[in-house]
């Protein structure tokens, strides 16, 4: 059932039809909205009343106010949202489970995951996991891809999270593996454990998220590993190239 409520659902119409030209009359207003004349005028008028757009002889234009309904949306809110059709597709193609995690803290946290349309999932969701830089594949791209000061820092503090027995030395072993083979992976410990594997998402050679793909781990071993690699290397690469072209498309507001 469609419950939106009318008046909001115009007004988000109406904030659309501003934001594509600098300057916008009522005419134009109502030929890009279809809405009546009356409906728009009372529309632009609460706007500008509410600081969002101007009125200026005869014509409406957004002010910088209307940053404000974006502050909270990131970069990283946009790689997200861009990989979630993408990773949806491909676990539908494949079946192999996939989430993506970006850093958060000391910790690489799972912004989504696919794992609800996979009969190979070892749990119902990954969803919101939180995952060590130390001991996780997740993690362990972070800490090979991230920029050096950023992991020097974050080694500084996780020493004394992790306590007595953990090296910086541990540290740089897993950034060598990882740099070496191009993904991390944390394989199963004792028989009916999970295993993943992952894999970074570069932008312009910077490391926005990580991918991974998390299955049983005696379907994903050692030996195994790699033959998942091209898979999920295609798939952080569509990423980054719908995000690439969602950030070319937008509009610049006035």
């Amino acid at each position: 059932m469609n419950q939106s409520i009318r008046p909001v659902a115009r007004a988000l119409m109406l904030l659309q039809a501003l934001n594509k030209r600098p300057c916008s009359t009522l005419h134009q207003l109502h030929l890009d909205t279809r809405l009546p004349k009356p409906t728009v005028f009372r529309l632009a008028t609460t706007l500008c009343n509410e600081g969002y757009a101007r009125a200026n002889d005869g014509t409406y234009s957004l002010t910088a106010k209307v940053w404000s309904l974006s502050d909270g949306y990131t970069e990283l809110d946009r790689l997200v949202e861009v990989s979630i059709p993408i990773t949806i597709r491909v676990t539908r193609e494949t079946n192999w489970p996939l989430a993506v995690g970006t850093l958060d803290g000391m910790e690489v946290l799972v912004r989504h995951s696919t794992m609800p349309y996979s009969r190979l999932s070892t749990v119902r969701t990954t969803l919101e996991h939180r995952h060590g830089l130390l001991h996780s594949a997740l993690g362990n791209v972070y800490l090979a891809y991230i920029a050096p000061a950023v992991r020097s820092a974050l080694i500084a503090e996780l020493l004394p999270e992790y306590g007595i027995g953990t090296t910086v030395a541990m540290f740089d072993e897993v950034v060598c593996q990882v740099s070496a083979c191009g993904y991390g992976i944390r394989l199963p410990r004792r028989r009916g454990d999970s295993a993943t594997i992952a894999v970074p998402i570069l932008v312009a050679g910077e490391l926005m998220a990580a991918l991974s793909l998390t299955t049983f781990g005696a379907v994903l071993n050692g030996d195994s590993a790699e033959s998942f690699v091209p898979l999920l290397l295609s798939t952080a690469a569509e990423i980054v190239m719908t995000y690439q072209n969602a950030r070319s498309i937008d509009v610049t507001l006035p």
